[in-house]
């Protein structure tokens, strides 16, 4: 079993304990990149409602953030595969000039 310790996040003016691996430094840093780049994202929503003078709940600000980092996600997800693709195809047609050149030899 892994060992592991608890950081404490603190993300929307509430506190998260989270249980992390003693021996993997950066998936305590994932967590408190993650945690503040919620924060950033939701301090940003409230702002954004605050100068347009409509009083938004802390729901809607967190359901709001949840969509844009999932979005992100998704869209990081898509092009990671674009770029195995492209990966692929140049490792083919490199193949392909190969075989070609053998041809006409």
């Amino acid at each position: 079993m892994e060992e592991t310790f608890k950081i404490r996040l603190f993300i929307a003016d509430e506190s998260f304990a989270v249980s992390v691996p003693k021996d993997d430094e950066s998936v305590e840093q994932a967590y408190r990149d993650a945690a503040k780049k919620v924060n950033t994202l939701l301090n940003s929503y409230r702002e954004q409602y605050k100068e347009a003078g409509a009083e938004i709940l802390p729901k809607r600000l967190l359901a709001m953030t949840a969509l844009h980092l999932a979005k992100e996600s998704v869209l990081g997800e898509a092009q990671a595969a674009d770029g195995q693709v492209f990966e692929l195809i140049s490792r083919l047609d490199g193949e392909l000039e190969d075989f070609l050149t053998e041809k006409s030899e």
